[in-house]
């Protein structure tokens, strides 16, 4: 209640500081949250914010669409890369990922950091890839699994029409009866 309050009065204050839209997202009112960033001027700090939101509130579909929307022109954000990665392993999208973790890992490798953030980011990249393998072995594991059941559908389709044709050749042969060429029709 109390922290639903502040966000409304930060929110009339008229200010967007990260602290206000991230209570917001913490208390569940993305609407309010959404709001507040409507305010930030900072066109880079707001799609940041958006595609946290937006991955915070559930959908992983707009924080990736929203994150790929802003590396158009931030290309090597980390904040909005990391999205990128973390939004396109929620939705198994193993080749998305696997091209976002690698722009994330070039840009990890050119930005100017400190020893300490460095850390963290090959920590969390370390993180990210594990979660990258995992989601493609899972996708190699479904496509053998699919394989398998297309060719046992497919060989039991085959049987099937065999047997059907045996089963039509059987009968078939058994009721003709064979015309007798020495009868005379004529008398």
């Amino acid at each position: 209640m109390i922290g639903g309050i502040v966000c409304w009065l930060s929110l009339f204050a008229g200010q967007a500081g990260d602290a206000s839209w991230k209570a917001a997202v913490e208390l569940g009112r993305f609407g309010d949250a959404w709001r507040m960033l409507e305010l930030e001027t900072d066109p880079l700090l707001r799609r940041r914010a958006e595609v946290e939101a937006l991955y915070a509130a559930g959908d992983p579909a707009g924080a990736l669409a929203f994150a790929e929307n802003g590396l158009l022109s931030n290309p090597g954000d980390l904040e909005l890369l990391f999205r990128a990665v973390s939004a396109s392993i929620w939705l198994r999208a193993g080749e998305r990922s696997r091209d976002a973790y690698e722009r994330l890992a070039v840009a990890v490798k050119g930005a100017e950091l400190s020893p300490d953030d460095r850390s963290a980011w090959h920590e969390a990249l370390e993180d990210q890839r594990q979660r990258i393998e995992t989601l493609e072995r899972a996708e190699d594991a479904r496509a053998r699994a699919f394989g398998r059941a297309r060719l046992v559908a497919s060989l039991m389709l085959v049987l099937c029409l065999a047997g059907l044709a045996f089963l039509l050749f059987a009968f078939g042969h058994e009721r003709r009866q064979p015309i007798d060429s020495t009868c005379d029709l004529v008398g």
